[in-house]
């Protein structure tokens, strides 16, 4: 059995394997690769997380909280604010989607795994959960900076216009009203 560590970093691999499956393939269903990274991923974190350090506090309750507030806008911002049939199926390549979450940055869900990592972290109060957090954070920002620099632009319209208007990871001014809908 792989330890949660090594389970989490091979739930990147398939999410890497998906993105190049989308990019170099017509492979049918590619997003089974993205759902068993996930699946895998998950595991890894309960793995991790369970037991929890003994002394329940307040601070960790509102760290479990606060991990799960930013797991929903994660699952939003991958499920809900992209068309997921065409990012996750077999349909062609989507286009950019630069609204909403994206017209912040392009990787909105770094943020949102990054405060649920931390989160749990918190909330869980044990050094393995820690390791974790950091291990699959460091991962998510190389996925993100895979995904950006070789995998996006080679099956997503509009890829390079999009990397023009919009800020990598950190928001800026500009995408900030272009994201609540005001004008500079």
């Amino acid at each position: 059995m792989l330890t949660p560590l090594a389970a989490g970093a091979l739930a990147f691999a398939l999410f890497v394997l998906f993105d190049l499956c989308k990019a170099y393939t017509r492979a049918r269903r590619p997003g089974l690769l993205f759902a068993a990274g996930g699946l895998l991923l998950a595991g890894a974190a309960a793995r991790l997380f369970f037991p929890p350090a003994p002394g329940w506090t307040a601070l960790r309750a509102l760290s479990a909280a606060w991990a799960a507030a930013w797991l929903l806008l994660l699952v939003y911002v991958l499920f809900f604010a992209l068309p997921a049939g065409d990012v996750y199926g077999a349909a062609a390549p989507p286009a950019v989607c630069d609204r909403g979450a994206y017209a912040l940055c392009r990787h909105p869900g770094f943020w949102c795994f990054l405060f649920c990592a931390l989160g749990l972290w918190l909330a869980a109060g044990t050094p393995r959960m820690g390791a974790g957090a950091l291990v699959f954070s460091g991962l998510d920002l190389a996925y993100v900076a895979a995904q950006d620099r070789w995998l996006f632009p080679k099956y997503l319209a509009g890829y390079a216009g999009y990397q023009q208007s919009t800020p990598f990871l950190f928001p800026n001014r500009r995408s900030a009203a272009r994201c609540f809908g005001r004008t500079l």
